[in-house]
């Protein structure tokens, strides 16, 4: 009789979890509910706790129901209609009424400028419940890392400077040194001037990932046939040489882009994981990977109102020595800070972001007065030929 007791009551505790469980998960897929159909305020302010919150949304901490009134009425907005996907939940039972619930989110909105934007988002929760009640007591998310891209948001959102790493050396150890320090945000994966592949850029942008730097390459050619291979590596930028009018730099943004926006194939990629993550992938890529215009030609200077022209361009990044080649003058001649100042000024009234290389810190931030936020410090060649020359350099 004991035995069928204590059988009977953790059956009956088994089958209470279990429907509390399911209640928790009613309530989350509620929650997001609300958000599809802009729900008002008071309809939120009934699901979370207004003493002792703790919420944040990317870069926005809320802590009472007057911080999400603020939030809210922000996306309300900004935001025609979302929809929130859940692709993956998990409820863990804390016991005292307290649950942990871990989810994965598709996010997909429409802003009133009319183009759709998306991102992949990890979720923590902390949920309590009292009687029948469930209310949020934290409540935190990030962005899945995976198919985002941190540089672009920091140079393009943020309009903050980034720096890069430009590496010619095809070897991972030259990769974890550099990201060693934790000041980089990018690397720049030289195959335009190496021996670099795509064999080879594909295991150095692995070697990016496991450091947290995003992998950028210049391409050998703009050749799409080419490119795209560069592309499925997983790169999150390609940077483009020679540009010189309109049609290459119309011709480069479509590489990169899917249709309507481009006319880039669908393919068996890493980038996608082997199609085994491609929707996810096509939702974000043509808005998370940069697009880079070398300015290294005299007609580029020339036509550059018309390359400005086009959607899409998110740097253009000024080749001093190729360009004073093109032109003909000495690097140090008028006519070439003249045609440099050309771009600047264009660019800037554009809103596009300028590129050069900076040697030092300092150069680097006297170009950001002159609208430049995309640098690359001095490459590994020319680091490990000053460090031996630094080396026997008498004090």
């Amino acid at each position: 009789m004991f035995a069928r007791t204590i059988v009977f009551v953790l059956f009956f505790a088994l089958c209470n979890a279990y429907c509390a469980d399911n209640h928790v998960l009613c309530f989350v897929y509620e929650w997001f509910a609300l958000f599809d159909r802009n729900a008002p305020h008071e309809e939120f302010y009934q699901r979370m706790l207004d003493k002792e919150l703790k919420i944040t949304f990317p870069d926005f901490p809320i802590r009472s129901h007057a911080d999400f009134k603020k939030w809210y009425d922000g996306v309300l907005a900004t935001f025609q209609k979302a929809n929130h996907d859940i692709q993956w939940v998990k409820v863990q039972n804390c016991g005292s009424g307290q649950y942990k619930v871990e989810l994965v989110v598709l996010w997909t909105a429409i802003p009133y400028s009319g183009d759709t934007v998306s991102f992949r988002a990890h979720q923590d929760w902390l949920i309590l419940r009292d009687k029948n009640s469930f209310k949020i007591k934290e409540y935190f998310v990030r962005e899945d890392k995976f198919f985002q891209n941190s540089l672009k948001e920091k140079l393009l959102n943020k309009k903050e400077p980034v720096f890069g790493g430009f590496l010619t050396i095809p070897s991972y150890k030259v990769i974890e040194n550099l990201a060693l320090s934790q000041k980089l945000d990018f690397i720049w994966l030289e195959a335009e001037h190496s021996e670099f592949g795509t064999k080879e850029v594909q295991e150095m942008v692995i070697a990016c990932e496991n450091e947290k730097v995003i992998p950028v390459v210049r391409v050998p050619q703009n050749d799409p046939d080419l490119i795209k291979k560069y592309i499925g590596t997983g790169v999150k930028g390609i940077v483009f040489p020679n540009i010189r009018n309109k049609k290459e730099a119309t011709a480069a943004v479509q590489t990169v882009k899917y249709a309507p926006e481009g006319s880039r194939p669908a393919g068996v990629e890493r980038a996608n994981r082997y199609l085994g993550k491609f929707a996810e992938y096509k939702q974000t890529a043509n808005n998370n990977i940069l697009v880079v215009l070398m300015i290294e030609k005299k007609e580029a200077v020339e036509n550059i109102k018309e390359i400005l022209e086009v959607p899409g361009i998110d740097v253009l990044h000024i080749g001093p020595y190729d360009l004073s080649l093109s032109m003909g003058v000495s690097m140090n001649s008028e006519e070439l800070k003249e045609a440099i100042s050309k771009v600047q000024v264009e660019a800037n009234q554009k809103g596009v972001a300028l590129g050069c290389a900076a040697s030092t810190l300092e150069a680097a931030k006297e170009k950001q007065k002159l609208g430049y936020l995309f640098f690359t410090i001095p490459g590994d060649m020319e680091m490990l030929q000053k460090g031996v020359e630094a080396y026997f350099r008498e004090k």
